[in-house]
């Protein structure tokens, strides 16, 4: 029995990112693993590239029709037999050590249950660096509690694709979840704070793909969305924060329309109530970074119909908000 699966979904990949992924993860340090392959439905190319492959490691499944990929994740992890699961997007590229790098590190920290790494925006051309807008290396927390702050309260602090995790945890907690859809894994990293340690290697692992084609980007829309409706629902479960009526605040925020002095007032009173579970997260002028996208647009004229005294009424309650963060006083 292998030590990692490594799974893989494929759903018309161009043939040359799927042949350099594959060949990344069969190009391994470490070599006692099993290459998982779902083809979720995909056009005939794809089951004549990775049957070309004459690699043992390889197990293959396909899907008579396109199922998605948590169905077809679910699929990889139930075949899988590897004490570890490592994921892989069928797009990007893992550093040849990265298997090994992750297998000593989980080897070494048994009370954390999922490791990522930090992975390098490359773009569609020869693996060249992404243009500089995007020439990122992502994530950018790699403690627990830190990692845990920013999925609770600003964004998703592992990339997919260098989640290397105990495949106990799965049959712990469950598998990913059909409703969940474009940002399961993000769900599941939620549903695991207070369960197990989730960590980051400071080092890069993974090359992370920037193309037209690219999932993320093909469903961002809908991914930012589904993410802050989890969000509101694990921080109202774990820190008992009052997130009623926040999402239908955010969502006009998200739209960029006009909320009214009450939600504006609401909306401040929640950041209040994150702001005292991590004062150290939040600093002064990205709270009033806040409060300004939530009352003005990018010309700096007011959103929201609010008259002179409204407005004083605003500035009263940013500064108690930020006396409330900071314990000082701010003019």
């Amino acid at each position: 029995m292998s030590e990692i699966s490594v799974i893989m979904c494929v759903y018309n990949t161009n043939e040359k990112y799927l042949r350099e992924a594959i060949e990344s993860i069969l190009r391994q340090s470490f070599a006692d693993f099993e290459l998982i392959i779902v083809n979720d439905g995909s056009e005939p190319y794809v089951r004549d590239v990775i049957l070309s492959y004459r690699d043992n490691r390889i197990k293959y499944f396909e899907n008579k029709t396109n199922l998605g990929i948590v169905a077809s994740s679910n699929i990889a992890i139930k075949s899988a037999k590897g004490k570890y699961i490592a994921k892989m997007d069928s797009d990007d590229i893992a550093h040849t050590q990265r298997l090994q790098i992750q297998y000593e590190y989980m080897e070494n920290h048994t009370d954390t249950g999922v490791v990522g790494a930090v992975a390098q925006f490359i773009n569609s051309r020869e693996n060249s660096p992404a243009p500089p807008w995007i020439n990122l290396k992502y994530p950018y927390v790699f403690t627990s509690k830190d990692i845990e702050n920013a999925n609770l309260f600003d964004y998703c602090s592992m990339c997919n694709s260098s989640a290397f995790m105990r495949r106990d945890l799965f049959e712990k907690f469950g598998k990913y979840s059909p409703s969940d859809s474009y940002c399961e894994d993000f769900a599941f990293w939620l549903r695991l704070i207070g369960k197990t340690k989730i960590e980051n290697i400071p080092q890069v692992l993974v090359y992370y793909r920037y193309h037209d084609n690219n999932a993320t980007l093909l469903h961002k829309t809908r991914n930012e969305i589904k993410s802050e409706f989890l969000r509101l629902k694990y921080q109202k479960a774990i820190y008992n924060i009052n997130t009623h009526g926040i999402f239908k605040i955010w969502l006009k925020r998200y739209n960029r329309r006009k909320i009214s002095p009450s939600e504006l007032r609401r909306y401040i009173d929640y950041q209040m109530q994150i702001g005292a579970i991590k004062p150290r997260v939040i600093d002064r002028n990205k709270i009033l970074s806040k409060c300004k996208d939530a009352v003005f647009n990018t010309r700096g004229i007011l959103k929201t119909p609010l008259c002179a005294c409204n407005r004083e009424l605003l500035l009263l309650i940013v500064q108690k908000y930020l006396c409330n963060i900071t314990g000082k006083k701010f003019t």
